[in-house]
Order: structure tokens, then C-alpha cells, then sequence
């Protein structure tokens, strides 16, 4: 008894082609379509590595970790305030400020865009501007 084939070499020749040409539409539309992330994405190509992570970290957030990078011994800790803990601008942030190390029990508060900020214990150390500066915890004499 000669098993009967699911499908035809015909068959699967068309089912080929249609998937390729799907396939093939996938990565030629980004080419056609406005302002898709492709099209966006080509204008970091020319740029160099740091003018790259400005322009996509913004302006702002990139001045102020290159500040902070300038201004922390290696290896010190910190905690950044201004800063949302679960959102993409915390995670580059703490990427970017290694080897220094994010702690609940710092040695710097990293402040961004907060000028009235203040905590007890912790004397301004270096400034960026006035809204973003670097507190320096202060020894604590009984």
C-alpha cells in the first residue's frame, strides 16, 4: 500500500514562494512606511558611541551621568533620587555608573531634577546645575 502525501511538491512550491515574498515584504515595508524605528534608528549611524547614548538616553539624563561618572570615587555606592526604580532611564543608569554600586545604604545620593530635595546626614558635594547635584553622606558624631 503506497502512503498517500499530505501535500504535493506543486503545492509546497507555492506554499514556499508565498512565504518568502511575506517574508521578504517584512523587511522591505520598514524602507516604505514614515517614520518607523528603522528610519529612526539609521541617523545613530554615523554618530560616534557617546553622542549615540545622548541620543538616545536624552540630553539631560546623559550630561548628568557623565557628571556623575566625573565626580564618584570606583566602587563607591549610591542611591539615584529623581529617578523612577522600575523605569528604562533607573536601568541605564545603574548600567552606566558601574563599578559604582546602587545601595540602600549609600554613600551618595545622586540627585536628578530635584532641586528642593534634602536628606539628613548628606551635605551637597558637587553640582551640575541647580536641579541635579551630588549629596555626600556626612560622618555622624554622636
Amino acid at each position: 500500500m503506497v502512503a498517500k502525501r499530505l501535500i504535493t511538491q506543486n503545492q509546497f512550491r507555492w506554499i514556499f514562494f508565498l512565504w518568502i515574498g511575506i517574508w521578504g515584504l517584512f523587511w522591505v515595508r520598514p524602507f516604505f512606511t514614515g517614520k518607523s524605528e528603522f528610519t529612526q534608528n539609521l541617523r545613530l549611524l554615523p554618530l560616534s558611541f557617546e553622542e549615540r547614548q545622548e541620543a538616545v538616553y536624552g540630553r539631560d539624563l546623559y550630561r548628568f551621568l557623565k557628571f556623575c561618572k566625573s565626580q564618584l570615587p570606583a566602587g563607591s555606592r549610591y542611591r539615584l533620587v529623581g529617578l523612577e526604580s522600575l523605569s528604562l532611564d533607573f536601568a541605564r543608569s545603574v548600567y552606566d555608573l558601574y563599578p559604582c554600586l546602587l545601595s540602600g545604604e549609600p554613600e551618595y545620593l545622586l540627585v536628578y531634577k530635584q532641586p528642593q530635595f534634602q536628606a539628613d546626614h548628606f551635605a551637597r558635594s558637587a553640582f551640575l546645575d541647580e536641579d541635579s547635584f551630588i549629596l555626600k553622606v556626612q560622618s555622624r558624631t554622636p
